[in-house]
């Protein structure tokens, strides 16, 4: 039962309230007095008053002097919002000065119609009224409560604050004080006391006990001593007691839920409780740092943002701790730390060996995770010998192998960081036999001058010209003759006619050109196709791209039926094309529509044949049959052909070349783990009309073929051949070009190319491949004769640290050299591929 009792004393009436407060739904786990809470050793009484928690049941004793009091039985959220009962009694003589009043605060479980008990409290004060009336006053509250919604729910909600309230008049003369004392909490004392005086002639003021955790059902006693001169209002004075549930900090917190291993991210946590007695604490562990914490407070509490990186792969635990002095509040989040794999380069002191000759394998080796990992070197000499572990010091491992077979061999290395991570690498070698002194040559015999005859000045294969600009899609900028500059770029799947001949050095009557096409920054992966516009847009690809990635492909493009190309990409991108050469009327060499000729995916071809090939495997070697098909004739001399490399298993390279044996120390294109790329190639099919297509990394492949040179065709392809290689310890087709020194942002190189590789010394145009290799910065590459200035044009555009590959059809000096520009810092290779008399 819910009832109040009043003893007789010396008093008027004054008001006494109970009222029971609780925090939203976040439960405070119920602990004894008797168990010290985390917050503060023992209970303490203080005057700072603590807000944030609703009313849920109050009893309230009011006094009206003379004419008697009331007694009020309040059940909801606020006083004067919720069910209440109240008591009339009669007048009864004032609080008597200097007089300790006990009062003793309980709680009881009585029957809920809910069908569960209901918590309620109870109080005892030193005070005393006509029992009857006040017991039966309660048992009609509780039948009002129960049937007036909304019923009061009961709680076992822990309570950490007590409230006690004095309000009364005071004689203005005569200063009066409250003092309370002797306070205890199931038994457990509060150890001190507190005495509030009078201002002019009001007391109003609360005494705060903290610093405890109990459940409900505590005994909450104590004495209420008045002193000094107290006088009836209409007001009334009045005595309140409050419980309070202070509820813990809320914490939200924000972390990703996978990082990258030793890559800094950002946590952020906010603290909602604006009672905090200190900044909230942020944790990261195992093996993490914390930088930039920083922490600002507002009205309701506070946020922390800071920057967090962990060392160690895992589960990283994220914590923040915080305080309100009353209920300590904690969060946590986990976060996936993954490790990031290594990266290799592998190096070899030759790509050229006579048997018995020894080769030095280096690996550059770089750690992503901030150079936290214990990595380990694996060297496989690819000759069949037993694998070679190495130490990774100062970012190199090195080997040293003998090669005793004549062949092509593969080495290879995987690198293996702490977390067991790979990454792998690979380089060809030509192991070959030693050079026979052969006889002895008696010396020179003066054959005489010889007459070469007239040259047929009609007789011109391929013809190279200048680079020139004859489309730029991006704004402000520049072509040879301002037609096609800035005309916008290209949406998916759009398609731009330009026109071609009579431009830059392209005759009207040119039957084909050579053109180089960057795709800049594309807007997802893609391929372009440039072809004659009188025909229909074939099923092939003039060059491929990766999202964001500035790429560019030269493409021999037919003008037989027409004197415009169109421009196709699959991808949004800016465009830019170059004409770097073309076909005179008169040149047997002939352009064709492209035609696919090998697809190792499910993909057609232009006859089903060499379609669905099946991806090839590291180190394979494709037979692909060339002559006869897509218009190439049975006897053709050379084809033009465009090869393709489709998500590469690992970094690596392509070389195609008439099926001879070993393989030539060159390559039609180099490719990264995952890319798609693509190189234009002039290759000479062996005797059965066969080319052969190695690729170094297991990897899709697709082949088109642009053009060819008939039997009596003056252009002509040779055995691949390196002509320049920067690189330290790197060697050239004779020795000439191997300069060990990276180039120069803005630096232009002379190579000689006539008289070198199988090119005559007569040439006036050649074919080469240019790679970049590990450029510093996006950038691009320029080749062009030196008897002209540098045109505005590229021959291959590149990313930072990305090695990529193009090839150029360029014209000779007088002296059979050429001129190579680069945009920014950066290792060149230069392989010579085809000539040309024209």
């Amino acid at each position: 039962m819910l009832f109040g009792k009043f003893r007789e004393g010396r008093t008027r009436s004054s008001v006494v309230v109970v009222t029971a407060l609780l925090a939203s739904s976040l439960a405070v786990p119920i602990v004894s007095l008797s168990s010290p809470s985390p917050v503060a050793a023992a209970p303490t009484v203080s005057s700072a008053s603590r807000a944030g928690a609703a009313t849920i049941a109050a009893l309230r004793f009011r006094d009206f002097g003379a004419q008697g009091g009331q007694a009020d039985i309040l059940l909801g959220r606020e006083p004067g919002t919720s069910p209440q009962t109240s008591v009339q009694f009669p007048g009864a003589t004032p609080w008597a000065s200097d007089v300790d009043y006990p009062f003793v605060i309980t709680w009881e479980r009585e029957p809920d119609p809910m069908g569960g008990p209901t918590l309620l409290p109870r109080l005892s004060l030193g005070l005393d009224t006509p029992e009857p009336q006040v017991d039966v006053a309660a048992e009609a509250l509780i039948a009002e409560a129960q049937q007036t919604p909304p019923p009061w729910q009961p709680t076992d909600q822990a309570i950490n604050v007590i409230e006690i309230g004095i309000w009364s008049d005071a004689v203005a003369t005569d200063p009066a004080s409250v003092t309370l004392s002797g306070v205890t909490v199931n038994g457990e004392a509060v150890p001190s006391s507190l005495t509030v005086e009078s201002t002019g002639d009001r007391v109003d003021q609360r005494f705060v006990i903290t610093g405890f955790t109990a459940s409900p059902d505590a005994v909450v006693a104590g004495t209420l001593r008045l002193t000094g001169g107290f006088r009836v209002s209409a007001e009334a004075s009045k005595v309140e007691v409050t419980f309070r549930a202070d509820p813990p900090p809320i914490i939200e917190l924000t972390a990703p839920a996978s990082v990258a291993k030793g890559v800094p991210f950002d946590v952020t946590a906010r603290v909602d409780d604006p009672a905090l007695i200190a900044d909230p604490v942020l944790t990261a562990e195992p093996d993490c740092t914390i930088a930039g914490l920083t922490a600002t407070p507002d009205a309701a509490g506070t946020t922390l943002q800071a920057s967090v990186t962990c060392s160690s792969a895992g589960v990283a635990s994220i914590g923040v701790t915080a305080d309100d002095g009353l209920s300590p509040a904690s969060s946590t989040a986990e976060v996936s730390v993954v490790n990031q794999p290594p990266g290799v380069s592998l190096d070899a002191s030759s790509t050229t060996v006579d048997v018995g000759g020894d080769v030095t394998l280096t690996a550059m080796v770089t750690d992503p995770d901030d150079g936290d990992d214990t990595l380990s070197c694996v060297f496989d000499p690819g000759d069949g010998t037993a694998a070679r572990d190495a130490v990774v010091a100062a970012g190199v491992c090195a080997v040293t192998v003998t090669y005793t077979a004549v062949g092509s061999v593969i080495p290879s290395v995987v690198v293996t960081d702490g977390d067991g991570a790979t990454a792998t690498d690979s380089v060809a070698i030509a192991v070959e036999t030693a050079a026979e002194p052969g006889p002895v040559d008696p010396g020179p015999v003066d054959p005489g001058p010889v007459d070469p005859g007239p040259v047929d000045p009609g007789v011109r294969g391929v013809v190279a010209s200048g680079p020139a600009r004859l489309l730029d899609t991006r704004p402000e900028t520049e072509t040879t003759d301002g037609e096609f500059a800035g005309v916008g770029r290209l949406d998916a799947s759009d398609e731009l006619s330009v026109e071609v001949s009579g431009r830059g050095e392209i005759p009207i009557d040119a039957h084909g050109v050579f053109v180089n096409v960057a795709v800049i920054r594309p807007a997802s992966r893609g391929f372009v196709t440039v072809y004659n516009c009188a025909d229909d847009r074939p099923l092939a690809s003039s060059g491929n791209f990766a999202s964001g990635v500035t790429q560019s492909n030269a493409s021999l493009v037919d003008l037989s039926s027409g004197a415009s190309v169109c421009v196709y990409s699959s991808a949004a991108a800016d465009i830019t094309v170059d004409a770097i050469g073309y076909l005179p009327v008169e040149s047997p060499t002939r352009a064709t529509g492209p035609a696919r000729l090998l697809d190792t995916r499910d993909s057609p071809t232009v006859d089903g044949e060499f379609e669905g090939y099946g991806r090839a495997d590291a180190g394979d070697r494709i037979v692909l049959h060339v002559a006869g098909r897509a218009d190439v004739p049975d006897d053709a001399r050379a084809v033009y052909l465009n090869v393709a490399v489709i998500n590469a298993d690992e970094r690596g390279f392509v070389t195609v070349d008439a099926c001879n044996d070993p393989l030539p120390v060159a390559s039609a294109g180099n490719f990264e783990a995952g890319a798609t790329v693509s190189g234009p190639v002039l290759v000479d099919p062996d005797a059965d009309g066969n080319v052969c297509v190695f690729v170094s990394q297991a990897a899709d492949v697709a082949v088109d073929v642009s053009g060819y040179v008939p039997a009596d065709g003056v252009t002509s392809a040779v055995e691949p051949a390196r002509l320049l290689d920067t690189r330290t310890g790197k060697a050239t087709a004779d020795g000439v070009g191997a300069t060990g020194t990276r180039l120069a942002a803005g630096q232009t190189i002379k190579v000689a190319v006539a008289g070198r590789g199988g090119v005559d010394t007569s040439a006036r145009a050649a074919f080469v491949t240019v790679a970049a290799v590990r450029p510093g910065a996006r950038g691009f590459v320029t080749i062009h004769s030196c008897d002209d200035d540098r045109p505005v044009a590229s021959s291959g555009n590149f990313e930072a640290g990305v090695i990529t590959s193009n090839a150029t059809l360029v014209q000779l000096e007088s002296t059979g050299a050429i001129c190579v520009f680069t945009s920014v810092g950066t290792d060149l290779t230069i392989d010579v591929t085809g000539q040309s008399p024209g």
